[in-house]
């Protein structure tokens, strides 16, 4: 009986392994890829911080700071910024399915649910309809929401009270890569003040998740207070980001199909979750991982914007609770029970998974306008034909202004950022934002400024009077001006 278990055992190990070994075989070709804006911008500032800029202070961003400390490893290790953060997009992804993996099997009682949670997480999070290739905020947070959740479900099962408190660090973490990442956390209280205990057990438990937050929370509003950027990180984690909150007006017809192209996943997820009610002694995990699931479902929907990487937190919300599936009871067929789950785990990856397979035969740059079109064509992938177009004809190391909204070409020439800014869009919302910036271009003009084609930005006919710029190349959706 010993030896049949360790045989299954091991024999989901190697499933496991198979899970993450092909998911990045299939997510290889693509390591290439170039960067979009958002993700330079991630980059770029990463860089700058480990140069001694503040964020928000010295270089402006709307996210949280931890997004720029997951893009440390590969800015400041790597020698090729694009295949670096590449890579470490798929590991960070493998190491998400782990957790999750974990959680699905501790949350079902069942190795093969955790499995199959595994590879929905693994290969719908790889889905091109989601840009799944991509490292952007969602795919960062999804991580340590995780975590929170199977912390959360270690303290329901074992007792111990510390993995309330790594839970509420955990959930600190997400909050810290999207502020949306909060919505987890009444996920993790709700649950504490409902299991059985008296009074005092449950606010114990309670307050160590909050030990947990303000383990993480406290220290970073310490940091940015002392270094004299609290007032810049509250503009933009708040001020600018509840601005840019009610600009959103997508449509329906916009967001639709997205929307569509989850709803496989959405089915599997209602099925998986009918299993519950023959879980019933296990109601204070499955309340944990539905207030989790719920949470993640609505930071998905509360920017309504049609970015399809927005609704990748979907994917782990509806994957653990179609993990369920392995306990539905298969009638004539239970005695290949396992063989149907495997069946239903294939044709469920098959879609997120099939949508990779046109891009293999690609260019990186024609990857790259497959995923975002016009800007993928026009500017994202001539980016690096910028870079080398000053390099030569300017120089390496010169000073450029990049008015637009393209860090990328900052992270590719490694450039100085000479603003604030190293986007220009935060210029025409946030208050003094633009004359601040002119200011300081007067005061030093860069040697070459970078605009989008055909395009003159407010107050870039004030700099051609500092400065004798003239254009000198159009690039794809770029002039460049030198002086």
């Amino acid at each position: 009986m010993l030896r049949r278990f360790r045989r299954r055992r091991l024999a989901l190990w190697a499933v496991i392994g198979a899970v993450c070994g092909l998911i990045w075989l299939l997510r290889m070709p693509l390591h290439h890829l170039p960067l979009e804006r958002d993700e330079a911008a991630y980059a770029v500032i990463a860089r700058d911080w480990a140069d001694g800029a503040i964020p928000y202070r010295d270089r402006f961003d709307h996210k949280p700071p931890f997004v720029y400390v997951a893009y440390a490893p590969p800015v400041l290790v790597g020698t090729e910024p694009v295949q670096a953060i590449r890579v470490w997009a798929t590991l960070w992804l493998l190491v998400t399915t782990l957790v999750l993996w974990r959680a699905g099997r501790r949350l079902w009682r069942s190795e093969v649910a955790g499995v199959l949670t595994a590879i929905l997480v693994a290969s719908w999070n790889s889905a091109v309809f989601l840009q799944g290739v991509t490292f952007n905020s969602e795919a960062i947070m999804l991580l340590p929401s995780g975590l929170a959740l199977l912390f959360g479900l270690k303290a329901l099962d074992n007792g111990q009270k510390a993995w309330w408190m790594l839970a509420g660090i955990a959930a600190a973490v997400a909050i810290l890569a999207k502020p949306v990442g909060v919505l987890i956390v009444p996920a993790l209280f709700v649950t504490t003040l409902a299991i059985k205990g008296d009074v005092n057990e449950r606010i114990g438990r309670a307050i160590l998740i909050i030990d947990g937050l303000a383990l993480v929370l406290i220290p970073t509003v310490l940091y940015f207070a002392l270094a004299g950027g609290w007032s810049d990180f509250v503009e933009a984690n708040w001020t600018y980001n509840t601005t840019y909150l009610q600009q959103t007006n997508a449509t329906v017809s916009q967001l639709w199909p997205i929307w569509r192209s989850l709803l496989l996943l959405v089915v599997a997820g209602i099925i998986g979750a009918t299993m519950a009610w023959r879980r019933r002694r296990y109601w204070p995990s499955l309340i944990l991982a539905g207030l989790w699931s719920l949470g993640l479902i609505a930071s998905a929907f509360v920017s309504l914007r049609a970015y399809p990487h927005y609704y990748q937190a979907l994917v782990p919300a509806l994957a653990v609770f179609a993990g369920g599936l392995a306990k539905v009871r298969f009638g004539f067929l239970q005695q290949y029970k396992d063989f149907s789950i495997v069946l239903i785990a294939v044709l469920l990856a098959i879609l997120p998974l099939s949508s990779l397979w046109p891009l293999y035969n690609k260019t990186p740059e024609a990857q790259i306008e497959q995923l975002y079109g016009v800007d993928g064509r026009e500017f994202f992938a001539l980016a690096p034909k910028v870079v080398e177009w000053i390099d030569r004809n300017v120089g390496k190391q010169t000073s450029v202004w990049v008015w637009a909204a393209e860090p990328e070409i900052y992270l590719y020439g490694n450039y100085a950022v000479p603003s604030r800014f190293p986007y220009d869009y935060p210029l025409a919302i946030l208050p003094n934002a633009l004359d601040e910036t002119l200011q300081q271009l007067r005061s030093k003009p860069p040697k070459v400024i970078v605009t989008y084609g055909a395009v003159r930005p407010i107050g870039f006919d004030a700099m051609l009077k500092v400065a004798p710029y003239r254009i000198r190349v159009h690039l794809g959706g770029y002039d460049i001006w030198v002086r």
